[in-house]
């Protein structure tokens, strides 16, 4: 379960210190990396089929030869040597002349092909069943498709790519025939696709190729980064900065950051790596401000005595003729 609040991102690597985030809207994009080599496919090798000379190439190699334009002209025997007689004659006014009368073979592919190799040059003289060009019917962009991506791709994605040694040279092509790997026991399984390699869009055979896919895009949707997301039993949790109150040893009051019932994850220490866990610390701050009081110096007691006694009345005078008491010598 994601916590999402201002982030704190734990690093999962160990050369990086720990660093802050923010969790924010934006628009996020899944993109796929893919690579692999490009493969000729439906190879098809053209002989001559008569005794005769190459007259010419029109398509060199790495060249595209389009289904019912000629690669090259065989001329037989005949026409080789009108042709060689009339070296003054411009040689396309000459063929046009004649080509209607002699018909010189036309060396053509069946359909579209990408010629691989030429094995003669203008002038040759060959025989029948002689291999002239090597050509592939087909160029496929061979791709692997890691596991953990394998969900996203499927038949019909445009895929941009590049030859790996030329990345500012992209083109686009499409995810044809994507294929799941045999899934084992414990294995999730990877998968293969290729790209329809075409006269405007394709990269010679061998060729190493690299490419990339963005199957989902979502907009204005919560982000964090994928690093400061923990797994932990099936869920998934994101640390988030939160204040604190009280902290006693296994218990900590929290005055914001989350609310009640969010379920945390707790870490064990040795995961922790460069992070520290939260704990009671004797902070110099929080005791000074608990005992203000106490920095002004010692207080002043000051003890009251109790009240003094009330002093008794005075005694009445005595009447100046009264006897005060007997006469001590009466006796």
């Amino acid at each position: 379960m994601t916590l999402a609040a201002c982030l704190l991102a734990l690093s999962l690597s160990p050369a990086r210190a720990e660093q802050t985030a923010a969790v924010r809207r934006g628009t996020l994009a899944l993109r796929v990396q893919v690579n692999g080599t490009v493969v000729p496919a439906d190879i098809v090798r053209l002989k001559a089929t008569i005794d005769g000379r190459v007259e010419d190439i029109l398509t060199p190699d790495g060249g595209w030869a389009y289904a019912g334009h000629p690669i090259g002209h065989l001329a037989n025997r005949e026409m080789a040597a009108l042709l060689d007689a009339h070296q003054t004659t411009e040689k396309g006014v000459l063929e046009q002349r004649w080509r209607e009368v002699y018909q010189p073979t036309e060396i053509m592919c069946p359909r579209d092909c990408y010629l691989m190799r030429t094995y003669v040059k203008p002038r040759d003289w060959v025989r029948a069943r002689a291999l002239l060009f090597e050509a592939a019917q087909e160029l496929r962009l061979v791709a692997r498709v890691r596991p953990e991506d394998a969900q996203w791709i499927h038949d019909g994605q445009k895929v941009v790519f590049w030859d790996a040694r030329h990345q500012e040279r992209k083109q686009m092509g499409a995810v044809t025939h994507f294929l799941l790997d045999v899934q084992g026991e414990r294995a999730a399984p990877g998968a293969t696709f290729y790209i329809e390699g075409t006269p405007q869009v394709f990269l010679p055979p061998g060729t190493q190729w690299e490419g990339e896919i963005v199957p989902v895009v979502k907009h204005d949707v919560l982000i964090a980064p994928t690093n400061a997301l923990i797994q932990f039993e099936g869920s998934v949790y994101l640390p988030v900065k939160v204040s604190t109150g009280i902290t006693t040893p296994g218990l900590t009051e929290i005055t914001a950051g989350t609310d009640e019932g969010r379920e945390v994850l707790v870490i064990d220490d040795s995961r922790l790596k460069d992070a520290a866990k939260h704990k009671m610390d004797a902070e110099v701050d929080a005791i000074l401000r608990a005992h203000q009081d106490d920095q002004a110096g010692p207080a002043q007691v000051q003890i009251q005595a109790p009240p003094p006694a009330p002093k008794p009345a005075p005694a009445p005078l005595q009447d100046p003729d009264a006897v005060y008491g007997g006469d001590p010598y009466g006796q």
